[in-house]
């Protein structure tokens, strides 16, 4: 499906701060599938930081500003991090760490449905969707939820 390969409107990047104000976290898998543990730099390339096995966790020291998402590491489904698909790490006031559970989301039918149609249309059968539906399948390759 090339004409999804269009840049999408929403961008990761990390975000540079005044001053030096590190975050520390503790990624829990409670998933049971394997997790990598992506982080995005200053230019918003996605970096593999960790895999983190299944009820397992992984101590993070990270920068405030720095965004951080989570997938399957074999079907590279989009999970959740604290209820959200992304993290953009805060500093804590506290000197401990916080902690960020893995789990998975609940899809809607409409979320199904459209994974269905990423991965089984052809080219020329999503020329011929309407403008929303092809945003919708735009924003599925940027989250990476099932294509």
């Amino acid at each position: 499906m090339s004409n999804l390969n269009a840049t999408p409107w929403i961008r990761l990047y990390s975000q540079e701060s005044a001053i030096d104000r590190r975050a520390y976290y503790r990624f829990v898998n409670a998933s049971p599938r394997e997790v990598e543990l992506a982080w995005y730099d200053y230019d918003g390339g996605k970096h593999i930081f960790y895999n983190i096995p299944p009820r397992a966790f992984r101590d993070i020291d990270t920068f405030e500003g720095h965004p951080w998402q989570a997938f399957e590491k074999h079907y590279h489904r989009a999970l959740l991090l604290r209820g959200r698909f992304f993290l953009c790490a805060k500093r804590s006031e506290r000197l401990t760490r916080l902690q960020v559970l893995i789990t998975e989301p609940v899809y809607s039918l409409k979320s199904l449905c459209l994974g269905v149609l990423c991965l089984s249309a052809s080219d020329d059968d999503v020329q011929e969707l309407p403008r929303n539906l092809i945003r919708d399948l735009v924003t599925y390759r940027v989250y990476r939820f099932t294509c």
